[in-house]
């Protein structure tokens, strides 16, 4: 008996030995269990030819290793190590020590049924299924993954996606991730270091390359979330891309960047999404993506990104560096920009844009379609720009800093020159500012103010035609067909206006040269359709235009010789309003400086327009008249020497027709020689400087009265010859008149044309009423005597010379029968009439030298006899010389 509880305590003990030694044996054949079944699992899915090396695998430590891992192309795994706590089970959690893997190449890829496979693999849709009851199981479960690194893993993904081709090849070098413990608010920090290698990824039709992905940094994980996922957030993670290429499918390069690097990128729980900073270096985008030209910059810097969850998009300041877009539109233009920089960008998903502040500066651009004009932009400055759903654009202001337009002019006549010498300033700006611009779309607006200061003219090798110094526009509105504004100031005018030997504007002719329309082909037609006079394709009214005082013009017109030279100073010039449409006249009040001592005055109305009107006084005082001496010597043959022009003027221009009535005062007016002939003074009824004499008063002056009327329209008219043919009546009737009003009612100037006897020879000179005297008489009759006295006057006051020269006709030689009053007359010879003419000379020149004319104004000539019987009278005819 005594034997018996020892036995037992035997057979317990063998029990107990057998049980350990069969679990040895169990534990130790479980890892080839583990790998023979893996093998069978990984052949019943597809795997023909799957391998596994070797598992080792501790349930008392939770730790699982697979090496060597091959389950036909596309899946091999070299090392696998899994490490599990197996306390947190219980309370359905999964917390994964530690998950390495380490070699290894991943396929993924679509049959021709469009079945997924992974390796060999197939991932049928039925085999992943799960019954509610297992989702509602398992998804309780939570998976904390404490500790994970892959590396030298190569991933790569094969398919079709919307029926296009899908591919991937993901290097993988290295991917760590670390678990760290809870903070105060429950969340999880985890650290994440990701690196690739060259990355190629084709998508939608576009291939995605680049040569490096790195990505560090911290991620969260929320308490409480069931799904790993869903709790995921990121911290401040670092990413960065080298050598990015965007592609086609037929390998046409679409954009390139030489890096990418994200700063504080993060994930949050509303959805948003931030970065501290992107940056960007050399982006370059091509014309086969953009359809408009290439374009592509130095740098490209982001600061302080937010993307909301509705797609709402806030940048705190956005900079470009060295910008540049050659062959814009698909032209030989190119453009460039040193630096652009933008503040508090904010884009809606309805398209609105808002922007705080926007910079760019060294703006440059060559080649612009048209003229390949060249343009430069020291600096753009744009403040608080909006910009809705609408396309409403608010701006608070705008300014512009040495602005620069100039153009090419390289023609037959220059290309011997400096290229310096073909290049055609067109315009340079020091400054511009624009306040309070609002617009609705491109056609209707309107701003506060605008400012340009310093504005050069266009100037074309050594022409320039000035610059001004600052224009002010006030309160502009703007509509599709219409501008209006309220004041239109300009200050500080200096103008060079220069009209070559060619008449053409200097200068001026250069620009519309390289503006003219291309010539029509032969044959071609088109019809002008009708339009209303009083309508213009872009009417402008300014209610007021203001030129301020001290601004000046100087004006030189070598079409004529000597060329006219003289300069204008503004002390007054105010039109308003200024109608273009020439719906409303405008009321002029101008006054300048002209030269020295001169000055002009303007007053009236004026309506432009597409069938202009004035109605203005004119008055012009102490202006040079030797500057005007190239606009008379082709027409007078005479050069001004000296002399002073006073001009009081009202002008009328209605319906292209000019009605001007001008009273001219010539003071001190002497003329000089010019080798030009003066084709319109054939006219005048005597030589020039004879009528001009004529008209001096006692003081030398000289008033005329000469209308001008004439078609402005006709382009074979122009301004100046309406003036001088009425220039020429006015001197050739106001000589006639005074001549008239003096010699009156005895005699005038009359032409030899209209003498009934052409027998003088010297036709061309003006001559005065012959004296007339009885048959065979050589006594002045007391009327005669009366005349040849107000000869003598006119002789003295304007230093006249005169020709006097005796006439007896052949109807004075015929003997004469006698009657009861008188005896009868016998013949008389040539050679007495001739006596008689000399006689009769002899004391006309006597009764006007009586008055006091002098011996050397007096001239004599041969004495003539009329043939003429009856019409011919007695006389001497009396030339001026």
């Amino acid at each position: 008996m005594s034997d018996t509880p020892k036995a037992q305590r035997y057979r317990w003990l063998i029990w107990v030995c057998s049980l350990l030694l069969l679990s040895v044996i169990l534990l130790s054949l479980l890892p080839e269990v583990l790998r023979v079944g893996a093998q069978h699992w990984l052949r019943d899915h597809g795997a023909v030819q799957a391998q596994v090396e070797d598992i080792d695998f501790n349930p008392f430590t939770g730790s699982f290793v697979l090496v060597g891992l091959n389950a036909g192309k596309g899946m091999h795994v070299r090392r696998l190590s899994v490490k599990v706590d197996w306390l947190p089970l219980l309370k359905r959690k999964v917390l994964i020590h530690s998950l390495h893997l380490h070699g290894g190449d991943l396929r993924v890829q679509q049959d021709a049924h469009g079945v997924w496979q992974f390796g060999s693999i197939r991932l049928d849709d039925t085999a992943g299924e799960a019954t509610p009851e297992a989702d509602a199981g398992s998804s309780d479960w939570q998976v904390a993954p404490a500790d994970v690194q892959f590396s030298d893993i190569n991933l790569h993904l094969e398919g079709r996606l919307s029926d296009k081709p899908l591919s991937l090849s993901l290097p993988i070098q290295l991917l760590t991730l670390h678990l760290r413990g809870a903070d105060a608010s429950g969340r999880h920090g985890m650290s994440l270091r990701f690196q690739t290698g060259p990355v190629d990824l084709i998508i939608a039709g576009y291939n995605l390359a680049y040569t490096t992905l790195e990505t560090d940094g911290d991620i969260r994980l929320d308490a409480g979330n069931q799904d790993l996922l869903t709790g995921l957030r990121t911290g401040t993670l670092r990413v960065g891309l080298g050598r990015v290429s965007l592609k086609d499918m037929d390998g046409v390069q679409l954009a390139s960047l030489e890096s990418v690097d994200i700063r504080d990128l993060g994930v949050h729980m509303d959805g948003k999404v931030t970065a501290g900073m992107v940056d960007l270096v050399a982006p370059k985008v091509t014309d086969a993506l953009t359809g408009n030209g290439a374009m592509g910059a130095k740098a490209v810097k982001l600061q302080n990104v937010h993307v909301v969850a509705n797609g709402k998009v806030s940048v705190a300041s956005l900079s470009l560096d060295s910008v540049t877009a050659p062959d814009m539109n698909k032209s030989s233009a190119n453009v460039s920009v040193d630096r652009v920089k933008a503040q508090q960008i904010t884009v809606d998903p309805t398209g609105a844009i808002a922007m705080a502040q926007l910079e760019a500066g060294g703006v440059r651009a060559n080649n612009l379609p048209g003229n390949g004009d060249q343009m430069k932009l020291e600096q753009l400055l744009l403040k608080s720009v909006a910009v809705d759903a609408k396309q409403q654009v608010q701006l608070a202001s705008l300014a512009l800093s040495k602005l620069q337009l100039e153009r090419p002019s390289v023609s037959a006549t220059d290309s011997r020159r400096s290229a310096r010498n073909n290049i055609v300033k067109l315009v340079a700006v020091d400054e511009i500012k624009l306040n309070k611009l609002h617009m609705t779309g491109v056609e209707s607006g309107g701003f506060d103010q605008l400012l340009v200061n310093g504005w050069t003219l266009p100037a074309v090798g050594g022409h320039a035609m000035g610059r001004i110094g600052s224009v002010k526009v006030t309160q502009a509105a703007m509509k599709a067909d219409s501008y209006h504004v309220k004041r239109l100031q300009f200050a500080g005018l200096d103008l060079h206006i220069e009209r070559q030997k060619d008449g053409k504007i200097a200068v001026l002719d250069k620009l519309s040269a390289g503006n003219a329309p291309e010539k029509e082909p032969k044959g071609a037609s088109h019809k002008v359709a009708a339009s209303d006079p009083h309508q213009s394709a872009s009417q402008l009214l300014v209610d007021e235009l203001i030129v301020a005082k001290g601004s000046r013009a100087e004006m030189r017109d070598a079409s004529v010789l000597p060329a006219f030279d003289t300069r204008m100073v503004v002390e007054k010039m105010r039109l308003a309003p200024l109608d273009l449409s020439g719906k409303r006249k405008g009321s002029l009040d101008m006054r300048l400086k002209l030269g020295e001592a001169g000055q002009l005055v303007v007053t009236g109305e004026v309506r432009p327009g597409p069938s202009p009107a004035t109605q203005l006084k004119v008055s012009l005082k102490r202006f040079k008249m030797p500057e005007l001496s190239g606009y008379i010597e082709p027409d007078f043959g005479k050069s001004i020497r000296t002399g002073q022009l006073d001009l009081d003027s009202t002008v009328s221009i209605a319906d292209g027709h000019i009605d001007s009535a001008n009273k001219l005062m010539l003071r001190g007016l002497t003329l000089g020689d010019s080798a030009q002939q003066g084709t319109a003074t054939q006219g005048l009824t005597m030589p020039l400087g004879m009528s001009l004499d004529m008209l001096r008063d006692g003081r030398g002056d000289i008033a005329l009265d000469v209308p001008v009327k004439g078609l402005l329209t006709d382009p074979n008219i122009n301004i100046h010859d309406i003036i001088n043919k009425a220039l020429l009546s006015s001197l050739s009737s106001g000589a006639m008149t005074y001549a008239a009003l003096v010699l009156q009612p005895y005699g005038s100037i009359v032409l030899a044309a209209n003498l009934a006897s052409g027998m003088i020879s010297d036709a061309a000179k003006p001559r005065l009423t012959p004296i007339i005297f009885e048959p065979r008489s050589s006594a002045l009759t007391a009327p005669m005597a009366e005349y040849a006295g107000k000869i003598a006057g006119l002789m003295k006051e304007k230093g006249l010379r005169l020709q006097i020269c005796g006439v007896a006709t052949s109807g004075e030689g015929v003997a004469v029968a006698a009657d009861q009053a008188q005896a009868p007359a016998s013949a008389m010879s040539d050679q007495q009439l001739l006596e008689l003419a000399t006689a009769r000379s002899n004391h006309v020149q006597e009764a006007i030298a009586s008055h006091g004319v002098k011996a050397d104004q007096l001239f004599g000539c041969r004495p003539q006899i009329d043939a003429e019987k009856k019409k011919a009278k007695p006389r001497v005819e009396l030339l001026l010389d």
